[in-house]
């Protein structure tokens, strides 16, 4: 399966210095916690953790794209730096309004949001700032959880977790499975040389006090306590959720991702 995104990485490895040290970047794919860990970050009191700015409808933040239509209308444009970075760096300055000078703020980029914007920019992103890669080891929750929130709307919840039973396709489920993990293990590759921390989803739910605070000194601040008011969304076993389980499970059985059926 062609994920047209992943050509925008091309040429990455040349540009692996970090300029930005006050700045990070959550990278990953849809449905693997970027909120959680996001919300988890922000409880530190020199972290500013922002949602997907370059999705449009960016919540109740302005978005990268509305920030720079409304910017370049006002300015004289000479170059695609002009279009795209000038504007960019203004909006992190503007996001780091009222933090401490030691501060860090960041934001989600997911992997197929690099399509909305040229390969330059999204290369400089990524030689620009650290790098928190967070992927999800079960790839068939992942799937199932993204093919929920299609259906829902929901991607995260502050209330108890409510049961949504779907019935998932499954003529290209090892396909689809195979492209979620091709697609982690290409960025892990491209990422290899910067400076990056991985950071696995299950992990971090079982363990979120040690594993955010890797994070935080990664970043090059102090540990301290985490919280969030986020929850999961979607913990119930597959064989609740998922109506044709046993049509999956005949489906897995002797695959690679059998064994995310019962975890």
């Amino acid at each position: 399966m062609k994920n047209s995104w992943y050509k925008h990485l091309n040429n990455l490895r040349p540009h692996n210095k970090v300029k930005d040290e006050r700045g990070f970047i959550i990278f990953s794919q849809q449905r693997s916690g970027t909120h959680f860990l996001a919300s988890l970050l922000n409880s530190h009191d020199k972290i500013r953790a922002m949602g997907e700015c370059f999705r449009v409808g960016f919540g109740s933040d302005i978005s990268f794209r509305e920030f720079m239509v409304n910017h370049i209308k006002t300015r004289k444009i000479e170059t695609w730096d002009d279009i795209y970075w000038v504007p960019w760096l203004k909006f992190m300055e503007n996001s780091r309004s009222g933090l401490a000078a030691d501060s860090k703020t960041g934001f989600i980029l997911m992997y197929n949001q690099l399509q909305l914007t040229p390969p330059f920019f999204s290369r400089r992103l990524l030689s620009q700032y650290r790098i928190i890669h967070l992927h999800r080891e079960n790839h068939l929750r992942r799937h199932v959880s993204d093919q929920i929130n299609r259906l829902t709307g929901y991607a995260t919840t502050k209330t108890k977790a409510k049961l949504n039973r779907i019935s998932l396709q499954t003529d290209n489920l090892i396909e689809e499975l195979n492209c979620s993990v091709q697609n982690v293990d290409r960025i892990r590759t491209d990422i290899k040389p910067k400076a990056h921390i991985e950071v696995c989803y299950e992990n971090l739910i079982e363990n979120t006090q040690t594993e955010s605070n890797k994070i935080v000194q990664f970043l090059g601040l102090k540990p301290t306590i985490f919280s969030t008011n986020l929850k999961i969304t979607n913990p119930f076993p597959l064989s609740e959720i998922l109506i044709n389980f046993y049509e999956v499970e005949t489906k897995l059985k002797g695959s690679s991702f059998e064994k995310y059926l019962y975890s």
